[in-house]
């Protein structure tokens, strides 16, 4: 892969498939991003490592789906990945691209050191956490708006 590609994958995915994308060469942990599309919702989940490489693929990826293409909904779901603090970073990014733009943007089943990296940057409603602990982060930011006299709260669907 050329580092001056912006795009290093090809959208071959019509609504309601899903296309896989491969960082090449793969990383000792491997990673799979595959890109399930929807009427106005892609959601993108991660299998494997989020390494350096990975997240600036991710990072890449999320705001193309974001910013052009015109998704109303774009979720990352990474239930299946290994990822760390550091992956905060991307997923701010987006988040503000997408709040921006009035996208809705869901992050399923981070692991905990993200939830917590998330929280430190203040994310407040950039973000949709849908994880057993999300719930509890998403009533935090909901209470801490509260509190600064802003309106209720913003989130409709917990899980």
């Amino acid at each position: 892969m050329s580092a001056q590609v912006s795009q290093p994958w090809e959208h071959t995915a019509e609504p309601g498939s899903a296309a896989v994308v491969e960082v090449s060469p793969l990383p000792p942990g491997g990673l799979r991003l595959v890109v399930s599309r929807g009427l106005g919702a892609a959601v993108v989940t991660v299998h494997g490592e989020l390494d350096d490489r990975g997240r600036e693929l991710l990072g890449l990826m999320l705001s193309d789906l974001i910013e052009g293409q015109g998704n109303r909904t774009v979720a990352v779901d990474l239930a299946h990945a290994s990822a760390g603090p550091a992956t905060a970073e991307v997923l701010t990014a987006a988040g503000c691209a997408a709040g921006r733009l009035g996208v809705r943007f869901i992050v399923k089943a981070p692991p905990r050191e993200v939830v917590e990296a998330l929280a430190s940057r203040e994310w407040g409603e950039l973000i949709e956490i849908q994880a057993p602990w999300g719930a509890a982060m998403n009533q935090r930011a909901d209470d801490a708006r509260l509190s600064q006299g802003e309106a209720g709260p913003r989130r409709a669907r917990r899980e």
